[in-house]
């Protein structure tokens, strides 16, 4: 009949009519948002290290649906690419999750998120500056580097406890006498 809409008019953003009506396009690729990266995996308080695989997760929004989203890795800056899938929360949906392999000491990893929609529309996701995103792989300390590593704030928290009291004892007396 005349004068029915035949796509959405709420006033929130809206890709596609809704519903789908026959001859429209879908023209708009997926809405990446930011990615949270967990590198310390193995939770020995020191990341990434040799021994993690970092996890990532990362919200993707499209109406129609995604088909594919991978993270791309390189570990020779960018010369040559891998990528690993990333997967879909079965009970959140919209959410997406990945790790990167475990990589050698030392080693610069840089990586980014690309998604494709069921239309073929393909975005990617970079840093703030518009750059991958990047890790290098750290080397954990020994036993007596760590000790030492983790002993360090201690004995300043308690030099600093001392000077302090002795500064307030020494004005307490002065104040009375």
């Amino acid at each position: 009949t005349f004068g029915t809409f035949i796509f959405n008019t709420s006033s929130f953003f809206c890709e596609t009519s809704k519903p789908y009506e026959h001859g429209t396009y879908d023209y708009i690729p997926p809405e990446i948002d930011f990615p949270e990266i967990e590198l310390d995996t193995d939770d020995d308080g020191y990341g990434p290290t040799p021994d993690d695989s970092p996890f990532i997760t990362v919200d993707i929004f499209e109406e129609r649906g995604i088909d594919r989203a991978i993270i791309w890795y390189s570990i020779d800056n960018g010369t040559t690419m891998e990528y690993t899938s990333l997967s879909e929360y079965p009970n959140d949906p919209g959410t997406w999750y990945g790790t990167l392999p475990p990589q050698p000491i030392d080693t610069y990893v840089i990586w980014y998120i690309e998604a494709w929609d069921t239309q073929g529309n393909n975005n990617t996701q970079y840093n703030v500056f518009g750059t991958p995103f990047d890790y290098t792989v750290i080397r954990k300390p020994s036993g007596a580097e760590a000790a030492a590593i983790s002993s360090f704030p201690l004995i300043y928290i308690i030099l600093i406890s001392v000077v302090i009291t002795s500064i307030v004892i020494i004005f307490y007396r002065k104040r009375i006498a």
